[in-house]
This record gives C-alpha cells, sequence and structure tokens, in this order.
C-alpha cells in the first residue's frame, strides 16, 4: 500500500509491484504473513524508483513519530504492526495502514484490510492504539523519499542511468 500510494500520490517513478514479487523479496508466502524485520527487504526491488523510496522499520514508537509522517511536509501514511493477540507470550502482529488523526489529537485514523471494503476504515483512542495495539514491541514502517540520481548542469536531479559495460 506504501508503494501505491508513492505512485499514486507523490509520483514517485516506480513500477508496480505484484503480491508473488513482494513475497518472493520478502521470503514468504503471498497468502503469509511477513516476520518483523523481514520488512525492508522490499528496497531490493524499490532500487530503481526515482525519486528513491524505501521503507524504513522502527521498533515501537509514539504519536508524536505519527504525526510527523502524517503532518507537512512529509504527509505520508505509515504502517503500524499492532500486536493482536499472544501465543506463549510471543506477540502476534497485524498489519494496518495508519492515514490520519482527529484535529484534537485524541483518536487515530487507520485502514484495517482484514475489514470489509465498506468498513476497513477505523479509529481507535490514541492512548488505546499506541499502549494497547501498538505496543512497545509493534512496528511502525515509514517510507523515506531520499535525493539520489544524477544532477545535470543546471542542478536538476535525475534517474540514474545504467551504461552500457564495455566488452
Amino acid at each position: 500500500m506504501l508503494v501505491d500510494y508513492a505512485i499514486d500520490e507523490l509520483q514517485i517513478d516506480q513500477k508496480r509491484l505484484r503480491i508473488r514479487t513482494i513475497a518472493k523479496a520478502l521470503r514468504t508466502h503471498p497468502n503469509g504473513g511477513t516476520a518483523p524485520g523481514d520488512i525492508e527487504r522490499i528496497n531490493s526491488e524499490l532500487a530503481d524508483s526515482f525519486p528513491h523510496i524505501q521503507v524504513k522499520d522502527q521498533i515501537g514508537g509514539g504519536f508524536n513519530d505519527i504525526r510527523e509522517e502524517i503532518d507537512e511536509p512529509k504527509r505520508r501514511p505509515l504502517i503500524a504492526w499492532i500486536v493482536i493477540a499472544r501465543d506463549d507470550g510471543d506477540p502476534i502482529f497485524h498489519a494496518v495502514l495508519i492515514n490520519g488523526y482527529s484535529r484534537d489529537r485524541t483518536k487515530i485514523y487507520y485502514v484495517d484490510p482484514e475489514m470489509t471494503q465498506e468498513n476497513h476504515q477505523c479509529e481507535a483512542e490514541v492512548g488505546d492504539f499506541i499502549n494497547n495495539k501498538l505496543t512497545v514491541e509493534g512496528h511502525l514502517i515509514k517510507l523515506v523519499i531520499t535525493e539520489r540520481g544524477e544532477k545535470d548542469l543546471m542542478g536538476g536531479l535525475h534517474p540514474i542511468r545504467k551504461r552500457r559495460q564495455r566488452s
């Protein structure tokens, strides 16, 4: 979802990724989940994007981390791996897309892909979301845009051109 957002809303030059391509890069099954810490493996599929994008995994986080991504100048949603249950004390994660918060900063808005299309947009009180869903074990996945490229004589930034190797 972050890559599609970057392509559609931020006009990043990047090919759309198929579920199988993502699963292969993350070393998981298309219908299975991704292990925490493996999400940054997708960056290998984003190497040719322009401007260059990557995802960054942050363990835990708070409202200020979320607000920093959603507010100007970034205006980017982020993925949260929230804890939905425990299995013998180990957390079981579920990924949601955080896409906003209320003006009075009391609610966080997020998209839950497990819900039906009609009610996939959800909300939670900030304290409940941070303390009971994200917890200190959860992860925030952020979209990072860098200025990597080739500069022309006028200072403009362009994609890195792949040069032909001499035989």
